[in-house]
């Protein structure tokens, strides 16, 4: 879905939510984030389009074909920062689906487990043996392999490197998890306001790596921002994008959920 100006404008979102009880970000982190920092974004892109080819244009068509500079810098950044705030949990979206998000989030660890470094299943398997020895054959056999087999995977590895591309990344800029053309997970660096739009990949996750969005909590510790961020993931909303990019849509969408057993409903 492409985000449309409204009566000319692009607007602010509003979906950002500051009570809730980030384990990440302080509201006070959270509201000059978006009441100062997108807001002037979107306020500079307004003014910037004004009058030009680009008025009336989605979002996504400006920054997939804006040239370099101040209208692709700005649009950048309030599509990226609409993704990002999109992509963290939020208090009204648990109250309505108390289990979506766990649920989805073991989706899309699985998925990305199956198709994400395949080369490393030796890796897994060498931390699968010594959690054997560790815990036990019988322990493990009864606690859930598919689970046990999937958290060790996913920290080794994906987790891994995922947070390494951020802590490395030179400057400012943004940490990214997307699908390219052939539907296969890549992790991107892109530098100030970029996005992977542009080099025709499918964004599904990413996570803001300018001063502004970690340093009134976390100062220069970015390893720390990047665990802990990773903690507030909608991955509910990670793995509609997914939906939307695969070719099986509707019933990637559609499927329904399942309640973990470890989880009572109270009727």
């Amino acid at each position: 879905m492409e985000t449309m100006p409204i009566n000319g404008k692009f607007e602010l979102i509003s979906s950002v939510d500051y009570e809730y009880g980030y384990t990440s970000i302080s509201k006070r982190a959270m509201e000059l984030h978006h009441k100062k920092h997108l807001a002037t974004y979107v306020n500079n892109l307004n003014t910037l389009i004004a009058g030009t080819e680009w008025e009336g244009r989605s979002l996504e068509y400006i920054v997939k074909r804006a040239p370099e500079g101040p209208i692709l810098n700005n649009a950048g950044q309030v599509l990226n920062h609409n993704m990002f705030f999109g992509n963290l949990l939020n208090s009204d979206f648990q109250v309505d689906q108390p289990y979506s998000i766990f649920v989805d989030e073991g989706r899309m660890k699985n998925i990305i487990v199956n198709n994400f470094y395949p080369e490393d299943k030796v890796l897994l398997n060498e931390n699968i043996k010594k959690y054997k020895v560790e815990k036990g054959e019988i322990y493990y056999e009864i606690k859930h392999y598919n689970i046990i087999e999937r958290e060790t995977f996913w920290e080794s590895t994906f987790l891994n490197r995922f947070i390494d591309a951020g802590f490395t990344l030179f400057g400012s800029g943004w940490l990214w998890l997307s699908l390219d053309g052939q539907r296969k997970f890549v992790i991107t660096q892109e530098p100030n306001a970029s996005n992977p739009l542009r080099h025709g990949l499918h964004p599904l996750l990413t996570i803001d790596m300018w001063e502004h969005a970690y340093y009134l909590d976390y100062q220069n510790q970015r390893e720390e921002y990047l665990y802990k961020i990773l903690g507030s993931i909608n991955w509910h909303v990670v793995y509609r994008r997914y939906c939307e990019v695969m070719d099986n849509h509707d019933k990637c969408v559609h499927r329904p959920l399942t309640v973990p057993s470890a989880i009572k409903v109270n009727d």
